[in-house]
């Protein structure tokens, strides 16, 4: 039963604020099999792009780079579309993180 709620809420983290963020920007595939694929490929460029750049600065330019790339092919958009997706949807993940985040702290003080 926890499996299936990591996995929920695995979904809801990762997968939904892509999906919003494609159909935000307007971009042509915005399904759950597009989202999933473009987690799964930026995770794959973060991890190689970790290992191989040394340097925070061009290791965020390059994979920001390859990642904006990789993403407007799968969603169906633009270069600066795909960047925007990613844009909305790390902020829509840093607004679940700080209410859960938030969320925790309540409970402890209570």
């Amino acid at each position: 039963m926890s499996l299936l709620v990591a996995l929920l809420v695995l979904f809801v983290v990762a997968l939904v604020p892509v999906m919003i963020g494609a159909r935000v920007v307007g971009a042509r595939n915005t399904g759950i099999g597009a989202a999933l694929l473009s987690v799964l490929a930026l995770t794959v460029i973060a991890i190689i792009c970790d290992l191989l750049i040394g340097n925070p600065l061009f290791n965020f330019l390059i994979s920001a780079a390859l990642g904006g790339i990789v993403m407007s092919g799968i969603l169906g958009t633009t270069f600066w579309r795909a960047i925007g997706v990613a844009i909305i949807a790390a902020a829509i993940q840093w607004g679940i993180a700080l209410m859960f985040f938030g969320a925790v702290i309540a409970g402890a003080g209570a």
